[in-house]
């Protein structure tokens, strides 16, 4: 999914709920952040390479009983 979720929160929401429906455990707890990454390699004054990416993750912690697990993922999809 390649959703703005700074601007999209419909889209944040639906990550979010299908993340919840899909938990099993007695208690979840989902984080899901979205950051822009920017660099440029610059060489006798000029910029020469000029790298963006957006990347979103979905970390999760899931209590059952006594114990605690947790994942994090990038792929947010309903495979992912």
């Amino acid at each position: 999914m390649n959703a703005d979720f700074s601007a999209d929160r419909a889209a944040a929401d639906a990550v979010l709920d299908l993340a919840f429906a899909e938990s099993k455990a007695d208690e979840t707890e989902l984080i899901l952040t979205s950051q822009d990454l920017a660099l440029s390699r610059i060489t006798h004054n000029v910029i020469h390479e000029n790298l963006v990416e957006r990347d979103q993750s979905l970390n999760i912690r899931a209590v059952v009983g006594n114990r605690v697990g947790i994942a994090s993922t990038n792929e947010l999809d309903r495979d992912g």
